[in-house]
């Protein structure tokens, strides 16, 4: 980042007819192979969010936050204020591609004296907001995966640790994957994620259409409001309900941080951001619709087993042993493989960041393996971070909630802070001739998105209940505070005097 201060220029060139990809990066030359096709590309975006699957995990929030009818309309409403993010930020992928996507883009757009500070600033939410995900989404594997040994053998005695380990052994198999000689099997996961995630949704939406009895009605699921929050407003009940669909309809970006490793990234990315975000929203309100009829136990889900709401779900209304061990077995399968595109995300991210010395570290951590070109280095980093929190916050669903919450502030934080510099600098500063073109529709497209980061920041730092308990406390501002106070420290430290020197 610290060239980047002095030239706000950048080249990327995918080559048609070759089978590379090369990003020069202020005299920083990175040669990388394209390890993803078009196919990889959108199942790792689709597979992080996994919209017909984890959307069900969310469940609680459907009995006193307003009912099923606030969890079906909010996940309307959220999706397509995501949606309309998502063009926005695919049409900046389209004309600034690179793998540290916002902050590259603040670097560009931003003025000069504060391209440095602001690029260190969005690289530093931008990776916490990946760190996040990829914590949470081992964590919730180690969580589903204890909720159904729970229910499948109620004498059983969990303990905390038990989570840890097995939150350990998820995060040690998304390393492994992800190393050399072995990597293929992630670029084969993701480009069959998207008929795995769907063929597994569909069977599991069957069966329960056919098992569940009795369902609930037409009147439960689309109109009758139930707010136990404690808050009085029921319009401010459904707008604080807004996680759910902001986050199935969320990774906007994952695939953006492949830059180096697909060809034309500046079609195939936003192409791919696109299309995820289309298709989590149009399987996502079949998929709500379906989970809110076959709800036959509807108070079971507000102490769900293991705290897990889609396993009791499945116990409920399968009403089959067999039949709920195969669904939720399913359900593991998919979140084992967003749990490595989660990481696998967060890893080039890290890797891209640390070629300008953002991290403690940075000289190892921008290092690539010499057969393979994968930043196996910055991995072993991702691993150690990844289970030293686990460490902290050992399963509990607070910190959950927290990582999740502080994942969505610091991912929107760094889309509007390019955004609004791309509106402040002139849309007549990105290129000319990108694939994805707003026109005159741009700036109003822009406009609405930055509002809409706003007012979702706004509404994801409140507490779901109140009065509010150290359990109910909604924790996503601390996380993002002390992720602002790390970085600032480091930056007094250590980047601020950092002249630059090529990787």
């Amino acid at each position: 980042m610290a060239s980047l201060a002095q030239s706000t220029e950048m080249k990327i060139t995918a080559s048609n007819t070759h089978e590379t990809t090369t990003s020069e990066t202020h005299g920083d030359v990175v040669n990388a192979k394209p390890h993803f096709n078009f196919l990889g590309c959108l199942g790792m975006n689709f597979s992080i969010s996994m919209t017909p699957l984890a959307i069900g995990t969310y469940l609680s929030l459907s009995i006193g936050t307003g009912g099923p009818p606030f969890f079906l309309y909010e996940f309307i409403f959220a999706g397509l204020g995501q949606i309309l993010l998502c063009v926005a930020l695919a049409e900046m992928a389209s004309g600034l591609p690179h793998s540290s996507g916002p902050a590259y883009w603040v670097v560009v757009l931003g003025p000069k004296a504060l391209s440095r500070p602001l690029g260190y600033i969005v690289g530093w939410l931008t990776n916490a907001c990946w760190f996040f995900i990829s914590c949470a989404s081992f964590l919730f594997l180690a969580q589903l995966t204890m909720a159904l040994v729970e229910a499948a053998e109620p004498s059983y005695n969990p303990k905390v640790w038990h989570t840890y380990l097995i939150y350990c052994a998820f995060a040690t198999n998304g390393f492994l994957v992800n190393l050399p000689r072995v990597f293929k099997v992630i670029s084969w996961s993701l480009s069959a994620s998207v008929f795995i995630i769907n063929a597994s949704a569909l069977f599991i939406f069957i069966s329960l259409l056919v098992r569940a009895h009795p369902k609930q009605s037409a009147r439960t699921v689309f109109v009758d409001v139930v707010n136990k929050t404690g808050w009085d407003s029921d319009v401010v009940v459904f707008f604080l309900s807004i996680l759910p669909g902001a986050a199935s309809v969320g990774g906007l970006d994952s695939a953006l941080h492949l830059t180096d490793e697909v060809d034309r990234p500046s079609k195939q990315i936003p192409m791919v951001m696109i299309s995820s975000a289309l298709l989590s929203f149009f399987t996502g309100i079949p998929s709500i619709i379906i989970y809110l009829f076959c709800n036959t136990n509807p108070e079971g889900l507000l102490d769900p087993v293991g705290g897990q709401p889609i396993i009791q779900l499945f116990f409920d209304a399968y009403d089959s042993k067999a039949l709920s061990i195969l669904a939720s077995t399913f359900l593991i399968m998919c979140f084992t493989i967003a749990g490595w595109a989660a990481l696998t995300s967060w890893n080039r991210l890290y890797w891209s960041f640390s070629r300008n010395r953002g991290f403690p570290f940075s000289r190892f951590s921008a290092k690539l393996s010499s057969s393979d070109d994968l930043p196996i280095n910055a991995l072993y980093i991702n691993l150690f971070l990844i289970i030293a929190l686990g460490a902290v916050q050992l399963g509990s669903t607070t910190a959950m909630n927290a990582l999740l919450g502080g994942a969505s502030l610091c991912g929107k934080s760094s889309f509007g802070i390019a955004l609004a510099l791309l509106l402040w600098r002139g849309r007549d500063s990105l290129p000319r001739d990108r694939w994805l073109n707003l026109g005159k529709y741009g700036v109003a497209v822009d406009a609405i998105a930055i509002l809409w980061i706003v007012w979702m920041c706004i509404w994801i730092s409140f507490p779901l209940y109140i009065p509010v308990t150290a359990q109910s406390m909604n924790y996503a501002s601390v996380i993002f505070v002390g992720i602002m106070v790390i970085s600032a420290i480091y930056y007094f430290i250590r980047f601020k005097n950092f002249q630059g020197e090529q990787v």
